[in-house]
């Protein structure tokens, strides 16, 4: 059953009588999730995509902050915070840190069910860290407004058995120090696998509000419907440069992300392996900007690189930090081994134009893939995370995994500054061997990644459906 619901009120009605008769809902708003988050065998509660319904909003002051609703479109809410900051002339343009590929079709709604990130944002700009309020309606018809603080009173009152619950494991979690540090470091990297146990860790046992509000994000409609959220932006700094850099193999290229996330302060770095640089060869553009990528050598791999600031000035120092980095540890450049180019080869560009074209081969693999599929079969996107350390050896082994499995057109690339790699194949399931083949490579990709390099099993597209049974 499909409800199209159009208000709070409405959700405030609906969700008593479900827990009243047992049945299960799920919420969807624009339904671009990748893990099956928004599907269900039960009721569906679907943001109306018609009217004004969900779609206030409010920008604060200097537009470092806004209070936005789950219908308002991601790229929408950035262009309305540019449109806030040219007419009243603000020295400063600000944006959503969250920066999905789905950016223009991604709802609010969705972002902070599924603790959004992006390829630039990484950890530090995730919902997680970006949000700074919501407004949720529980299961019972209670809505909490962590702005309120005549709200967070009530709620301790009315839910004082759930709230010392929360404190009690948070206390219990904060005493154990070896898990503590599990936790820390499992979310120092991309993990959306699962809820957002690091509340557990980050906020103080006493202050229960705080800590249900975080485990909130990322929690995928489970522990209630989030009717109002309130971001801290972040800046939207007007002078940018990107360099696509190609190692001889994926090992080298690595162990540069590596450097770049210890030594610099780097915007965005995104992996591209050898079978995203055939997609790449087959860009006009691409081959004219980077002509050695032809011909590359079998394990070759690349780096997109962006830098940005305030004033030229400042972008100049991030550029130049990053090319002392690079240069400093040795590191081999060039498609072919036997064929080494200086880092020179690979310059940054200030062209808009230029730096267009490699994002949007970036932003395109997955489309790109998909197009090539061979027909019956379905493109399917694995989303794994690990230490940075850890990423070149992990990236080797699931390259291997998917050689034996004769996944001959799987493609690895991701953000590499986040040991974050998006897996892309095609499969199909129409005999017993097609389906035993896909739960084998799951099977393996899950030893691989979670136990052999202790990395999440889901960097950012959310738990759903899909690895739910790991």
């Amino acid at each position: 059953m499909v409800i199209k619901v159009h208000s709070e009120a409405e959700l405030k009605r609906i969700l008593p009588i479900a827990k009243r008769h047992g049945v299960p809902v799920t919420f969807r708003a624009a339904g671009t999730s990748l893990s099956g988050q928004a599907l269900t065998d039960s009721v569906l509660l679907k943001l109306s995509h018609t009217g004004k319904n969900f779609r206030n909003y409010t920008i604060h002051g200097d537009g470092s902050s806004i209070t936005v609703e789950p219908g308002l479109i991601l790229g929408e809410v950035n262009r309305l915070l540019g449109a806030y900051a040219k007419k009243n002339k603000l020295p400063v343009q600000y944006k959503m840190g969250p920066d999905p590929s789905s950016i223009d079709s991604c709802m609010i709604g969705g972002v902070v069910a599924n603790n959004s990130s992006g390829m630039c944002c990484g950890v530090s700009q995730n919902t997680y860290h970006t949000l700074k309020d919501m407004r949720v309606v529980f299961v019972d018809g209670t809505v909490l407004d962590t702005a309120d603080p005549a709200s967070r009173q009530s709620f301790l009152r009315s839910h004082r058995a759930l709230c010392e619950g929360v404190s009690a494991l948070a206390r219990r979690v904060q005493a154990d120090r070896q898990l503590t540090n599990l936790i820390r470091r499992k979310f120092a990297i991309k993990c959306t696998t699962g809820y957002s146990l690091n509340a557990l860790v980050d906020f103080p046992a006493d202050d229960p509000i705080e800590v249900i509000k975080h485990l909130i994000i990322g929690s995928e409609g489970t522990l209630g419907f989030v009717s109002q959220a309130t971001y801290n932006t972040v800046p939207e700094w007007p002078h940018k440069a990107s360099a696509f850099i190609v190692f001889p193999d994926v090992r080298a290229a690595c162990q540069a992300s590596s450097i770049l996330r210890d030594e610099t302060g780097v915007d965005a770095v995104e992996l591209f392996d050898r079978a995203s640089l055939r997609e790449c060869e087959a860009d006009d553009d691409m081959a004219r900007l980077v002509p050695d990528i032809k011909g590359a050598d079998p394990m070759a791999a690349a780096l997109l690189i962006e830098c940005r600031g305030r004033d030229a000035a400042a972008l100049q120092g991030s550029i130049d930090e990053v090319n002392r980095a690079l240069l400093r540890h040795g590191l081999p450049f060039g498609a072919k081994a036997a064929e080494p180019q200086p880092l020179t080869a690979y310059p940054f560009s200030h062209d808009a134009g230029t730096c267009k074209i490699f994002w949007d081969v970036r932003k395109g693999l997955i489309p790109i893939v998909g197009a090539a599929r061979e027909a019956g079969t379905s493109m399917l996107i694995e989303d794994v995370a690990c230490p940075v350390d850890k990423l070149a050896d992990m990236m080797i082994d699931l390259i291997d995994m998917f050689q034996r499995y004769n996944y001959h057109d799987a493609s690895c690339f991701g953000h590499a500054l986040e040991g974050n790699l998006h897996l892309v194949f095609s499969q199909g399931f129409r005999t017993k061997d097609e389906v035993q083949r896909f739960g084998d490579v799951m099977e393996e990709m899950c030893y691989i990644v979670a136990t052999k390099h202790s990395g999440s099993l889901k960097g950012e597209h959310g738990t759903g459906r899909n690895v739910a049974p790991f």
